[in-house]
C-alpha cells in the first residue's frame, strides 16, 4: 500500500523511518519494508491492509493514497451553500451517472488556515460530466474540473515557477526587461498581446495553456482521457493538433485517409495533421 501526506507544507515526515516509527506507535507493526516514492508519498510492504486502513493515519499528516481511476471524471460544483457537509451532500445528490466522492474547495487564509468555499468538486464515474447535479432537489450546473497551471512570477511564463525560471525579469505589464513597480507603460499582456497584465484571470492564454498541459502525451494515459473528456465538453478546438495524444491523432488521420509520406522542410511547422498529403505533386 502507498500512504501519502495530507498537507505538503505542515511539519511531516519527510523520511521513511520516520514513518515506520509512527506507524509503530500507532500500534501498526506489521510490515516488513517502508520505501519513500517521490517527495509526498511512502510505499508499505504489508499484507495487513485491512488493519492499516483503520490506523488513525491523520494523526501523522498521512492518508491512504488511492490511484485514479481512467474511468473517472471530475466535475466543478459553484455556490454550493456551507451549510452541506461532504458526507451530506455524497448521500443525498442525485446526478445522471453516479456519484463517488464530493470534495469542497478549500483556500488558505490570512493565518494560514484552510477555509471552506461555495465550490465542490464531485467524482463521477465515466468520462461524462452531467449537466445538472441535484442536492435535496435543488438543481446545481456541473462543469468539467480543469485544473489551474502554474504561472512564473518571473518571466511570466506558464509551466513552471519562479525558482527554476532562467530567463531574465520580465514585466507583467508591459514585458519589457524590468520589474512591474517601476513600470509606466500602459498594460499589454506579454502572452496574449491583449490591453491587461500577464496575471488577469480573463487572459485567453490560460485556458489554452490549461487544455495544452492537460492534452500533452506525455501524461501517459491519463492524457487521453483528458483529452476525450475535452472533446465531449467542445473544449479541444482550442488544443494544439500537435499536443493531442498520440493515439486520437492516428484516429483521426485514419478517417481522413492514408497521408503520403513527405519530408517537411527544416523548422517548419506543419499546422494540420495530413496536411502534406493534400499537396499536388510537381
Amino acid at each position: 500500500m502507498v500512504l501519502e501526506l495530507i498537507e505538503t507544507d505542515r511539519n511531516s515526515p519527510q523520511h521513511s523511518a520516520v514513518v515506520g516509527k509512527f506507524l509503530k506507535r500507532q500500534g501498526f507493526n506489521h510490515f516488513t519494508e517502508i520505501e519513500k516514492l517521490g517527495k509526498f508519498r511512502f510505499k508499505i510492504a504489508t499484507t495487513e491492509e485491512q488493519r492499516l486502513k483503520r490506523t488513525k493515519l491523520d494523526e501523522g499528516n498521512l492518508r491512504i493514497y488511492e490511484r485514479k481511476n481512467m474511468n473517472q471524471t471530475i466535475a466543478f460544483i459553484r455556490e454550493v451553500t456551507l451549510s452541506f457537509e461532504e458526507a451530506e451532500m455524497l448521500e443525498n445528490i442525485e446526478a445522471d451517472v453516479p456519484v463517488l466522492k464530493v470534495q469542497r474547495i478549500k483556500i488558505r487564509g490570512r493565518n494560514k488556515e484552510l477555509l471552506d468555499t461555495y465550490n465542490v468538486k464531485a467524482t463521477d464515474e465515466g468520462h461524462q460530466v452531467p449537466n445538472r447535479i441535484h442536492v435535496y432537489g435543488c438543481s446545481f450546473r456541473a462543469e468539467l474540473c480543469i485544473f489551474p497551471i502554474r504561472q512564473c512570477k518571473n518571466c511570466w511564463r506558464y509551466g513552471h515557477g519562479a525558482k527554476l525560471c532562467t530567463p531574465r525579469t520580465r514585466c507583467a505589464a508591459c514585458g519589457g526587461g524590468h520589474e512591474v513597480s517601476v513600470c509606466d507603460k500602459d498594460a499589454k499582456c506579454p502572452n496574449c498581446k491583449r490591453g491587461h497584465k500577464a496575471d488577469d484571470p480573463e487572459c485567453r492564454r490560460i485556458g489554452l495553456n490549461c487544455c495544452r498541459k492537460k492534452a500533452k502525451p506525455t501524461r501517459s494515459r491519463d492524457s487521453a482521457m483528458i483529452y476525450k473528456q475535452l472533446r465531449a465538453t467542445g473544449h479541444h478546438s482550442e488544443i494544439d493538433p500537435q499536443a493531442q495524444p498520440t493515439g486520437e491523432r492516428k484516429a483521426e488521420n485514419g478517417k481522413q485517409g492514408s497521408p503520403t509520406k513527405t519530408n517537411p522542410a527544416p523548422h517548419k511547422r506543419i499546422a494540420t495533421p495530413g496536411a502534406a498529403s493534400a499537396r499536388k505533386p510537381p
